[in-house]
């Protein structure tokens, strides 16, 4: 029985190593092949033994299995690469240096260098606007009067 998990822990980690790519897509076909030969094998089995060998019970565990492992495969294939996304890394240590001016140390290992010279780190979304200087009341003022700025 531990070959079945052995076998979706190998069709799941080169999903991984391959994603977004053909190779990954290979994978999947891959081990949709050999959950059909195993589907396959097992209906023979009952066919060369005239009905004598005939588990049910596999099958019933075969295809969800098999659409467990296929799935998960599929949804792996298609995540991003890791180093491929909008915000640029630290070369060494993969840190988010969204913000920082090109060749400026990396705050988290200290990299020098890490966004390429003539590139800047832009943020990934818009900057919040800056705030004004709130006016608020002065406790116990009556609604009419403002307190300023200074007080």
């Amino acid at each position: 029985m531990i070959v079945f998990v052995v076998y979706a822990v190998v069709a799941w980690y080169f999903a991984a190593r391959y994603r977004r790519s053909w190779r990954g897509v290979l994978v999947v076909c891959l081990a949709a092949a050999g959950l059909g030969l195993v589907a396959y094998a097992h209906w023979r089995l009952n066919v060369w033994t005239n009905g004598r060998i005939y588990f049910r019970v596999l099958q019933g565990l075969l295809y969800p299995y098999a659409a467990l492992v296929l799935v998960m495969a599929g949804f792996i294939v298609s995540l991003p690469r890791p180093g491929r996304g909008l915000a640029p890394a630290c070369a060494r240590c993969r840190y988010d240096l969204t913000g920082l001016v090109a060749g400026s140390h990396c705050p988290e290992c200290g990299h020098r260098g890490a966004i390429n010279p003539g590139t800047t780190a832009t943020p990934r979304r818009a900057a919040a606007p800056a705030r004004e200087a709130q006016r608020s009341l002065p406790i116990g003022a009556p609604a009419g009067v403002l307190r300023s700025p200074g007080q």
